[in-house]
């Protein structure tokens, strides 16, 4: 989805923007009405990706990085859970 005179969106924030156009879509009357705030919240769980860079200078400097990463993506994906859960 582009719009005239805005730059394209990167893929990771493209992602996240067709989760929740998708979630709007087939929304029910099942679903809880934050279900598609929950659905882009699970895509930006989905990119959160390491890069070579990310690693740092040591083993000790990557395994601190990488368990920041999980414990944002578990964060995320809690608040997912929690909207999911609400009527």
């Amino acid at each position: 989805m582009t719009t005239p005179n805005r730059p394209p969106l990167s893929p990771a924030a493209q992602a996240v923007l067709e989760a929740w156009v998708a979630a709007q879509r087939t929304q029910t009357r099942t679903a809880g009405r934050n279900a598609p705030l929950a659905a882009a919240l699970r895509a930006v769980a989905n990119q959160i990706k390491p890069t070579p860079e990310d690693y740092g200078q040591s083993p000790f400097h990557a395994h601190i990085f990488l368990n920041g990463m999980v414990y944002a993506t578990h964060e995320i994906l809690a608040i997912a859970a929690e909207l999911d859960s609400q009527p």
